[in-house]
């Protein structure tokens, strides 16, 4: 399955010459009036004395009305070791770390018993934290033993980005308990524990937390992830993972006001009821939210509601509840009220008959909009993964029965008919879409929308060692057609390229010959995969191998073979004519006369003047070259060696627009030998003939492989930014990869799992 959408953007600007105004002069404030913030700085990691930060919050407490605490550059990455708990804050302060992370500097207790790191105490009216870690709390022996990183009674106070972990409380709140106001944003609650409840966080009153996780947290009584007590409390594009308890796993309402959107709730689990989710006299609201492989020891592996329960494009799977009686479910219990709302609850298990869903019984509202596995069968879900987004999610296959299924009516922010719709999916991508291509726009059941996006194609070729098979995939992930490219005996591997060589408007398929055989390219036509054409660029007689790219050329409407000399011969560039193979419109001399290195190859237009350029690698080196030039030493736009000039294996090439400024961007490869690091060279920058600058590093596979990795780009999600495909070399389970350029290449889809028994590599290339 191959669906992807790009993430919602909002934008504002203000023009401030509307908005000015003149103030009359007796409303200017005097100077002397006003109370200036104050900036303590800390300067040391010592535990007290001048330049700690337990002189730093004594000063602010002193200082009437809000302050700063900062701390020195110089003190990133460090820590600072607590004797004792540090003094309650009792003033307005904002405590920032050296930088940007939650790892800039972390405030340890050691794990020594009454020793609690942070504590905000009623009259501190704003307090704010951010780029901290805070550990090793520990409130054995303290008289108030909640909250083991930090206690919270203040009425506002903020955690953004911040790490809190491994802190331990004697009563509640293992990692933080809030009394008052408690705001969490883009923070880690991890590995914290708790004797009472709330293993990572124990909320009163108060509480929200976005683009978060609670993670491996653990808890003897309720609420391993978290627990809700008289809170009114929303939740927002977060992830509550692999938390454990006594009762109740993951998140557990009692008496509150819950608001959940774009939720992962997986792998929680308590010896109790409700793996997942409990409500106890709680009122309870999910939308877009996944519940997946929590479990029970008792009743209700997913979610269990005595109170009140509203689900709304949701998924609850594979959630597991071990008592063996009759009323025992494995997806959704309630004896309050139940409503549930183009959700898919399906393929939960319990011991007593299997299957076990939900208690339809209990059900109050919601009939004919959901899809239950009990009755409706398998509801076709990818795996939990990364599909762009805050959380990990699961993507409906192409063939899945929950695409277009649900009801529009219901898909707002509550269930009711007339209410605000959804304004996106789990992953903040469109809701509402067409995603059965029968011309209506529909929603699917649960909490993502599969959307085919634009006519994109997808082929794999057969590495060295395999019969030279190559399959073309459909923009939904369907097989279009799979054929055997060369002689079935051949083995020497097989490099694609997509192309429209025939002119017709849809994309074709190209496939290089690897060593050992006649060298050829073949093309096939996009939708039968009948036989069109081939050639031998570089003579029958050659037996080295090809790679080969597409791209228009000669500007006649029809796109050309680029080809590039696989080793064993004088390292050219070949350029023969889509609508007629015979005809070579391009002979480039890619390295000295006595060089025979591989040559990899790509196009793009560099320059932005409308002529596809032509990039090739050889060895270390990466060339391109001037498109309009017809010669055999053409114009270098840049000449570099991304991975160094020692480097000693190949170097794979693609090329694509990834940051959108109308310039083709050069994108590299670690070939075989290599890791699996790509980088990302923007197209129009450094000087002619040399280095572009590099805009992007990631690692694109097993960071510990050295298989290599190849590269390809094509904008997949039509938002007009090139994505970036891979797949990695032989030697490992192949996977093909695709990175969201509206992500900073930071999240990946992985197109199929068939590959993974796959060892032996393939090539990719995307149309």
């Amino acid at each position: 399955m191959f669906t992807l959408r790009h993430l919602l953007r909002v934008s504002c600007s203000i023009n401030l010459s509307r908005h000015r105004r003149r103030m009359p002069f007796a409303a200017v404030e005097s100077l002397e009036d006003r109370t200036l913030l104050a900036t303590f700085t800390v300067t040391n990691t010592t535990d007290a004395g001048i330049g700690s930060l337990r002189t730093a919050i004594a000063d602010a407490n002193l200082n009437p009305g809000p302050d700063n605490i900062r701390f020195s550059a110089s003190l990133t990455g460090e820590t600072i070791s607590l004797a004792s708990s540090l003094p309650a804050i009792t003033d307005e302060v904002t405590i920032r770390g050296p930088v940007n992370s939650q790892s800039a500097i972390t405030i340890d207790g050691q794990g020594l018993a009454g020793v609690r790191p942070f504590e905000v105490g009623p009259t501190a009216a704003s307090v704010t934290f951010s780029n901290l870690t805070i550990t090793g709390g520990n409130t054995t022996g303290l008289a108030n033993p909640d909250g083991g990183g930090l206690l919270n009674i203040g009425p506002d106070t903020r955690l953004i980005d911040v790490r809190v972990t491994n802190n331990f409380a004697a009563d509640d709140g293992g990692g933080v308990s809030g009394i008052n106001g408690t705001y969490i944003s883009h923070s880690e609650i991890s590995n914290n524990r708790s004797n009472g409840d709330g293993g990572g966080l124990h909320m009163v009153g108060l509480f929200s937390m976005s683009f978060s996780q609670v993670v491996g947290n653990r808890t003897v009584l309720i609420g391993g992830g978290i627990n809700l007590d008289n809170a009114t409390a929303t939740i927002d594009a977060s992830t509550i993972a692999s938390n454990s308890s006594g009762g109740v796993g993951g998140i557990h309402n009692s008496a509150s006001i819950l608001t959940g959107s774009r939720l992962l709730v997986a792998h929680n689990a308590t010896l109790g009821d409700a793996g997942g989710h409990f409500d106890s006299s709680g009122t309870s609201l999910y939308t877009n939210s996944t519940f997946v492989g929590n479990s029970a020891g008792l009743n209700g592996g997913g979610l269990v509601s005595t109170g009140s329960l509203t689900l709304v494009n949701c998924t609850v799977v594979n959630n597991f509840a071990a008592e063996n009686a009759a009323t025992v479910v494995g997806g959704v219990y309630g004896s309050g009220t139940l409503n549930v709302y183009n959700t898919v609850i399906a393929q939960n298990l319990a011991p007593s008959i299997g299957d076990n869903d939900i208690n339809i019984a209990q059900l109050d509202d919601g009939f004919g909009s959901n899809f239950f596995g009990t009755s409706d069968g398998d509801p076709k879900l990818g795996p939990l993964q990364d599909n762009g987004g805050p959380t990990q999610t699961m993507m409906p296959f192409h063939n899945s029965p929950l695409i277009d299924l649900g009801f529009k009516s219901r898909a707002t922010v509550n269930g009711q008919i007339g209410s605000t719709p959804l304004q996106g999916d789990q992953r903040g991508f469109s809701r509402f879409v067409d995603g059965n291509l029968n011309a209506v726009v529909s929603v699917d059941i649960g909490a993502v929308e599969f959307n085919p996006g634009p006519d994109v194609s997808i082929v794999t070729g057969a590495d060295a060692g395999q019969s030279p098979r190559i399959t073309l995939y459909n923009q939904d992930g369907s097989v279009r057609w799979s054929k055997i490219a060369f002689e079935p005996t051949f083995t020497g591997g097989v490099r694609v390229a997509i192309g429209d060589v025939n002119g017709d408007g849809i994309q074709d398929v190209i496939a290089g010959e690897g060593p050992g055989g006649l060298s050829r390219f073949r093309t096939f036509d996009g939708v039968t995969g009948q036989f069109l054409s081939g050639g031998a660029p570089f003579g029958t007689s050659y037996s080295g191998g090809i790679f080969v790219a597409s791209a228009d050329i000669n500007d006649d409407g029809f796109d050309d073979i680029i080809t590039g000399s696989g080793g064993g011969f004088v390292s050219h560039v070949r350029v023969r004519s889509g609508a007629n193979t015979s005809t070579t419109l391009r002979n480039i001399r890619v390295g000295s006369p006595a060089n025979m290195d591989p040559v990899q190859v790509a196009s793009g237009d560099v320059n932005n003047d409308g002529i596809p350029d032509i990039i090739a690698s050889r060895g270390p080196e990466v060339k391109v070259f001037d498109g309009t030039a017809n010669v055999l030493t053409p114009p270098t736009f840049h000449v570099f060696s991304p991975f160094g000039v020692n480097f000693s294996g190949s170097v794979s090439v693609a090329s694509g627009d990834v940051n959108g400024d109308g310039f083709d961007d050069i994108i590299v490869g670690r070939g075989a030998s290599g890791n699996t690091r790509i980088k990302l060279y923007r197209g129009n920058t450094g000087a002619p003939g040399g280095v572009p600058w590099l805009q992007q590093e990631i690692t694109a596979h097993n960071p510990g492989s050295s298989q290599g990795v190849r590269v390809a780009a094509r904008d997949i999600d039509g938002d007009g930014l090139s994505e970036v495909i891979t797949t990695n070399g032989p030697g490992s389970e192949s996977i093909v990869r695709t990175y969201w350029s509206n992500t900073g290449l930071s999240s990946f889809f992985a197109f199929t799992d068939e590959f993974l028994n796959n060892t032996l590599g393939m090539f990719v290339a995307v149309g």
